[in-house]
C-alpha cells in the first residue's frame, strides 16, 4: 500500500500570498480614495442623508432658502421693529400695525386696541399723541388769562381760526375767522343757570368776516359749554367742543378751552 505524505506550505509560499493580498487591497483603497473632484452629486446622496449635525453652523444663507416655501408668521405675540405687524399682540416701532392689541410708535395703527405716539391711528380704542384719528386731525386748545390780555390765537385747523382775549375784568371775547370764502359756521351753547339754548350762525362766512360766539357775555352766567361746526365749500368740516368760564376762575379771570376735530 502506498503511503501518502502530507506537507504544509513552505514559508516562501506563505510570504508570497500575504504580499499578493496586501498589493490587491492597497489598490482597492487607492481606487476608492481617488474619486474625481466634485464627482458626488444629488444622485449619489440618499434621501435625508444630509442631516443637521452634518451642516456647519451659520453656513446656509438666505440665498439658499426658497422664501415662498416658508409659512407666514401670524398672530405673533410680539413684533418689534417690524415693517408690517398684522394681528400681533404688541407692535413696537412698526411702520404698519394692523389689528394689534398694542401699537407703540407706529407710523400707521389700524384697528388697534391701544395706539401710542402713532402718526395715524384708525379705529383705535385708545390713541395717545396721535396726529390723526380715522384720517382726521385732533387738536386741543386752551386760553387761561388774566384781565387785560390781548387777542391770542388759540386754534388753527382746516381753515378755521379761533382767537380769544380778556380785555377787562371778567369779559371774555372769542372770535372765529375763515381762510376761504363761502364757508358756513354754526355755534350753539348752554348755560348751567339759563333754561334757553343759545344759537347763532353765518351761512356766508367769508375771509373778511369775524364770527363772535362768546355767549357768556350775552347771558347772566359765568359757565358756558357749546359746540361750533365749520364747513368749507370743498366739504371739509371742523367741529369744536368748548367751554367758557369767567368770574375769577383759578387761575386767571378768563378761561376758554376745548378740542377740535377736522
Amino acid at each position: 500500500m502506498r503511503r501518502i505524505l502530507r506537507h504544509g506550505p513552505s514559508p516562501a509560499l506563505v510570504i508570497a500570498c500575504i504580499a499578493l493580498g496586501v498589493a490587491l487591497g492597497g489598490t482597492s483603497v487607492a481606487a476608492v480614495q481617488a474619486l474625481p473632484r466634485n464627482s458626488v452629486g444629488t444622485k449619489q446622496l440618499k434621501k435625508n442623508a444630509v442631516t443637521s449635525p452634518k451642516v456647519k453652523n451659520n453656513t446656509i444663507t438666505g440665498a439658499d432658502v426658497l422664501e415662498s416655501s416658508l409659512g407666514r408668521v401670524r398672530s405673533a405675540t410680539n413684533a418689534v421693529n417690524a415693517t408690517h405687524a398684522t394681528s400681533s399682540d404688541s407692535a413696537t416701532n412698526a411702520t404698519n400695525a394692523t389689528n394689534a392689541t398694542n401699537a407703540t410708535n407706529a407710523t400707521n395703527a389700524t384697528n388697534a386696541t391701544n395706539a401710542t405716539n402713532a402718526t395715524n391711528a384708525n379705529h383705535a380704542t385708545s390713541a395717545d399723541n396721535a396726529n390723526t384719528v380715522g384720517g382726521l386731525q385732533v387738536k386741543r386748545f386752551s386760553f387761561i388769562a388774566d384781565a387785560v390780555t390781548p387777542a391770542t390765537q388759540v386754534l388753527s385747523l382746516g381753515g378755521l381760526t379761533l382767537t380769544a382775549s380778556c380785555p377787562a375784568g371778567n369779559v371774555l371775547d372769542v372770535n372765529a375767522s375763515t381762510s376761504v370764502n363761502d364757508a358756513v359756521i354754526h355755534a350753539a351753547a348752554n348755560s348751567a343757570n339759563s333754561p334757553n339754548s343759545l344759537y347763532q350762525d353765518d351761512d356766508n362766512f367769508d375771509t373778511a368776516d369775524s364770527f363772535n360766539f362768546d355767549f357768556g357775555n350775552s347771558i347772566p352766567e359765568d359757565s358756558v359749554a357749546g359746540t361750533v361746526t365749520y364747513v368749507r365749500p370743498d366739504g371739509g368740516v371742523v367741529t369744536v367742543t368748548y367751554l367758557e368760564e369767567r368770574d375769577d376762575p383759578v387761575p386767571g379771570n378768563c378761561v376758554f378751552g376745548g378740542t377740535a376735530v377736522g
